[in-house]
């Protein structure tokens, strides 16, 4: 099981999204992450569905093997989408 803290921000920007969301697309519902190229820190952008089915995204740093910090998280874009190599 991962252990996720996600900004508060994401929250209020995208009142949308909740933790328990965040958490499933990035482990059970995971897609797609990779590397963002040219990140320093170096942080991993990734996709996946929520429990509902619903796309999102989330851009985060690992703090721990199981840990993750994460500090975008929204509906999956287009640019994101093309970013990972996802086709529609």
């Amino acid at each position: 099981m991962l252990d996720v803290e996600v900004n508060h921000r994401v929250f209020e920007n995208h009142p949308e999204m909740i933790q328990e969301d965040i958490e499933y697309a990035m482990e059970a519902g995971a897609l797609q992450s990779q590397v963002r190229l040219g990140s320093d820190p170096e942080c991993y952008v990734g996709a996946g569905t929520t429990s509902n089915g619903k796309l999102v995204q989330w851009i985060g740093i690992r703090t721990s093997p199981q840990g993750w910090y994460v500090y975008h998280a929204m509906e999956l874009t287009e640019k994101v989408r093309r970013e990972l190599g996802m086709r529609r």
